[in-house]
């Protein structure tokens, strides 16, 4: 059975739940979704970086995370901050934060900042009344949130939680969400492999 792509109004609340990211990369969630490119500019800057992005319904074994990434490539204060993810993946600048853009649905961001749990919630409460789209929360912790996104026909998984290394906290989540609780276990598994030099 074929997906139906995202219609417009989706596509803007899937903005509204997961940033201006979402925009800033050209519907990102249609690309991940039916193949394409999914891209991404530095703020205040005119360079951009890209990286091919597909992926697929059927259900793999995920990728292991077998390589170290940089991620002082997405700017200046990254710089001695690292990422486990799988071999071949790409390090990217996103409005968010640094993003590590791999194989088999692997599509982690990285912030510097603790990030705003409740005010995520709030915005599924928007969502849910717009009754095109249904947000499911799996998990409400104080450090960690996980839920589903399903909108015509389809179900996304995502997360956003804080990372503790030493005495900074910081955002680990996933770029739009991903098509199997795999693939998100496989992204929260990276998310603890964080480390500063």
């Amino acid at each position: 059975m074929s997906l139906r792509a995202p219609n417009l109004r989706t596509v803007t609340l899937l903005a509204l739940l997961f940033g201006t990211a979402a925009l800033t990369s050209g519907c990102d969630l249609r690309k991940k979704l039916f193949g394409g490119t999914a891209s991404s500019s530095s703020t205040g800057s005119t360079t951009t970086t890209a990286a091919t992005v597909k992926t697929t319904t059927t259900t793999t074994a995920s990728a292991a995370l077998d390589t170290d990434y940089d991620l002082s490539s997405a700017g200046a204060k990254y710089k001695g901050w690292s990422i486990k993810g799988p071999s071949g993946a790409k390090v990217m600048t996103d409005s968010d934060g640094a993003r590590v853009v791999g194989a088999q649905n692997f599509d982690v961001i990285v912030g510097l900042d603790k990030p705003d749990l409740a005010g995520k919630k709030k915005t599924f409460d928007i969502i849910n009344k717009s009754g095109s789209s249904t947000i499911k929360v799996s998990t409400d912790s104080p450090t960690l949130l996980e839920w589903t996104f399903s909108s015509s026909g389809i179900t996304l998984y995502n997360f956003m939680e804080v990372e503790t290394v030493g005495t900074t906290q910081l955002t680990c989540k996933n770029m739009n969400g991903v098509m199997s609780a795999g693939a998100l276990s496989k992204a929260k598994e990276a998310c603890k492999t964080i480390a500063k030099k």
